[in-house]
């Protein structure tokens, strides 16, 4: 049975929603559904037509309870957790290269690897049951692999007391740390979603790749670097009829007036 669920929603301008569907082991990530989850992306990055990447759970009791903690037993010497470990990053990266915005939809708990695949998220929608931790110093094991990607979005403060101390936080704390874009009552989870997903499926399909692509580049170059690979961006979207295609209704509706 796949514990990975794909639904292509919409025909015109399709999302993917990938649905993770281990609920029995709370999401948890063994080194087989970590595989199974990174293949689903393998088989998304190249269609043309898609818009964008759901990730959520089956479930309203954990997005991901971590990893899989019976397989963490099992690693005997530094070539078996070397091997697992790449494996979880090799999932999260797959998500995180994608070239269309990844959307993270979280309800319930989201622990360890799970935090750190939706910090490589491009968009984080969290409902107020959601509970956020990275407890691997409890287990003997510091936090690594997409973990890097936290001071980025929560400073380094709050990154060393989340990882220290390995204790675990509340929605409404992840939300004022700057973890999640839109924090939401379980109930209004897929409304905000779907605000989401329409709004990229209205703006220009090649633009927004563009526009994920050059905040990529700009986390590896200097402020002046990062504005002239812009200016490259922006004169390379000219060689495309996309910019006219949607500038033109634009213009009618202002020659009208």
């Amino acid at each position: 049975m796949s514990m990975v669920k794909v639904e292509i929603r919409g025909a015109s301008a399709p999302v993917a929603h990938v649905i993770l569907n281990r609920v029995d082991k709370l999401n948890a990530l063994s080194a087989a559904f970590a595989a199974e989850i990174r293949d689903v992306a393998g088989a998304l990055k190249n269609r043309q037509d898609l818009r964008a990447v759901v990730l959520e759970s089956a479930s309203d009791t954990a997005f991901i309870g971590g990893a899989d903690v019976n397989e963490l037993g099992q690693l005997k010497s530094p070539a078996d957790a070397e091997a697992f470990i790449r494996g979880l990053h090799q999932m999260i990266a797959a998500y995180r290269d994608l070239p269309v915005p990844v959307i993270a939809v979280v309800d319930g708990y989201c622990i360890g690897a799970g935090m750190e695949f939706v910090a490589a998220c491009d968009i984080r929608i969290i409902s107020s049951r959601a509970v956020f931790g990275m407890p691997e110093t409890k287990l003997g094991i510091p936090s690594v692999i997409e973990a890097a990607l936290l001071p980025r979005l929560l400073g380094w403060g709050r990154t060393s007391w989340l990882l220290l101390t390995g204790e675990n936080i509340d929605a409404a704390t992840a939300q004022a740390w700057g973890f999640s874009e839109f924090l939401v009552p379980p109930a209004d989870l897929s409304a905000t979603v779907a605000t989401t997903t329409e709004a990229l499926q209205q703006a220009a399909p090649k633009a927004v790749r563009d526009q994920k692509a050059l905040m990529r580049r700009w986390e590896n170059l200097s402020l002046e670097a990062s504005i002239e690979a812009g200016v490259e961006a922006f004169a390379g979207a000219f060689s495309t009829p996309e910019p006219a295609a949607y500038l033109a209704p634009i213009l009618a509706r202002m020659a009208r007036k």
